[in-house]
Order: structure tokens, then C-alpha cells, then sequence
């Protein structure tokens, strides 16, 4: 998703092992400027339930750092 500065979000999970021995996603992000370089990848504070939820965590936030940024 982009925003209206040229910035580009992109979102992803990965499955985890939690230490009672369920499974939960981890979250992260990363920023393409308009340049098309990418920074490195964020983590999302918390674990999430399934990949969508972890997708919608994702993209907020990286949503909410950009909305700061200008």
C-alpha cells in the first residue's frame, strides 16, 4: 500500500513457536521510499492469533510511523 508522499508499506508474518508450545505469528513491516529503497524490517510489539490479524497489525503500524513522519 502506498501513501501520498510515495512511501510504500509492506506487511508480512511468520509463524512462531510460543513457550507454552501453541502457535502464534510475529508481525513486521517494512518502508520503500519513493526511490524504491527498502529500510529493514520492523517488528510489530506482541503476537497475533492468525496471519491476517498479524497482516492488519502490520500495516497500522507502519501506517501510524508514517503518519508521524509528516
Amino acid at each position: 500500500m502506498s501513501n501520498a508522499s510515495g512511501y510504500k508499506i509492506y506487511p508480512s508474518c511468520q509463524l512462531q513457536s510460543s513457550s507454552d508450545g501453541s502457535f502464534v505469528y510475529e508481525a513486521t513491516y517494512t518502508i520503500e521510499d519513493k526511490n524504491g529503497l527498502r529500510g529493514e524490517p520492523i517488528k510489530v510489539v506482541g503476537t497475533f492469533q492468525s496471519a491476517d490479524e498479524a497482516i492488519a497489525a502490520a500495516q497500522a503500524a507502519g501506517e501510524k510511523l508514517l503518519s508521524q513522519m509528516h
